[in-house]
């Protein structure tokens, strides 16, 4: 069995609309410099300046004790998100 996991961002009200991208820190959370960029699993929509976005992940055990952050910028300014997911995997052997 394969469980998708779902993880929303919305963002503050930005002109320009910001953009969100997503990162798995990697079990390191004063360093971001070895944080993997996970936008690539998302889908982002924007409406009346405020951006939404959902992140797809299937988690496995590497992600285990990892978290998960998204970081809003429209160019004037950044926000990083104030919650973090972590993750919980349990392994089936």
């Amino acid at each position: 069995m394969i469980s998708i996991s779902y993880i929303l961002c919305v963002s503050s009200v930005g002109r320009p609309a910001p953009s969100i991208t997503w990162y798995l820190d990697n079990k390191t959370p004063s360093d971001y410099s070895d944080d993997v960029d996970l936008t690539i699993n998302c889908s982002s929509s924007t409406v009346t300046d405020v951006t939404t976005s959902v992140l797809t992940i299937t988690p496995s055990n590497t992600y285990h004790g990892a978290h998960i952050f998204c970081y809003e910028s429209n160019g004037y300014g950044n926000i990083l998100s104030d919650r973090l997911s972590e993750f919980d995997v349990l392994s089936m052997l």
